[in-house]
């Protein structure tokens, strides 16, 4: 049998890889929308605004929303007219798909001509208002949040709606996921990824889409390391603390519900 969302080989409509990474998604946005997420899950979210750089088919979704929300969130402004969002016009996805994909993932709520805040970005921007004055630096924390947050709501929004799977940001996920479940009967989440891991994960995407996400992840592009340190001499990708942090941190929330949780 294979897996309904990765196709790979699985005992049920749904590997647990993918079951792991839907586990993920949901605990993520959950956090936002309480309005109380722990800093060790900020910390990781913004370690994820490079994903939806690299995959054409979803960067129209990721491009429209960051603008918006930034809008929202940087701006303060109240609202947009739809027209004058610029993103919209340099895509080839429909508006109306588009505007649909961001109202079911909560990032906007469409009103006539203009979009608003949907609960999702409301959250954030009350969040982050409690910090009234930002240095540049901090702004770009800020951004990077923004765009990772805004990273997991529309994989979750575009798994759910069987828009299109995203299978670069499910690559990242599943290859996270993997990490926490050969970690069980461990003290710890190995901070290393081996190579057996990436090319599982990895193989569900392109070679070409796949070299991007990896110079993306060792700083070869876009300024900066995501998720990982350093890659050591076995070619094994050595995760960043704060994400080591974070696998241990959801392992201990499945293992809280595993009574009603099973993976």
């Amino acid at each position: 049998m294979k897996c309904r969302i990765c196709k790979g080989p699985s005992r049920g409509n749904m590997c647990k890889p993918c079951q792991l990474t839907l586990f993920q998604l949901n605990e993520v946005i959950n956090d936002y929308l309480n309005g109380s997420p722990p800093e060790w899950m900020s910390d990781f979210i913004r370690e994820l605004d490079f994903i939806y750089q690299e995959d054409l088919r979803v960067r129209g979704y990721f491009n429209v929303a960051s603008e918006v929300v930034e809008i929202f969130v940087i701006d303060k402004e109240p609202s947009v007219k739809i027209d004058d969002v610029e993103e919209f016009h340099n895509t080839h996805i429909a508006q109306r798909r588009i505007i649909e994909v961001l109202e079911w993932a909560k990032i906007v709520e469409r009103k006539g001509d203009r979009l608003y805040p949907g609960e999702l970005t409301i959250k954030f921007i009350s969040l982050r208002r409690e910090e009234r004055y930002l240095t540049d630096e901090e702004i770009q924390k800020v951004i990077f949040e923004i765009r990772g947050l805004l990273t997991v709501a529309l994989t979750k929004a575009l798994l759910e709606m069987n828009v299109y799977v995203p299978r670069g940001a499910l690559s990242i996920f599943n290859m996270l996921s993997r990490q926490i479940l050969a970690s069980y009967g461990q003290d710890s989440v190995d901070p290393k990824i081996y190579k057996l891991n990436q090319d599982i994960t990895f193989g569900m995407i392109p070679k070409r889409q796949r070299n991007h996400i990896k110079r993306r992840m060792i700083g070869l592009s876009g300024g900066g390391t995501r998720l990982i340190e350093d890659i050591d001499d076995e070619g094994n990708l050595v995760l960043k603390p704060k994400v080591v942090r974070y696998l241990q941190r959801i392992r201990e929330r499945i293992r809280e519900r595993q009574r009603t949780v099973t993976y």
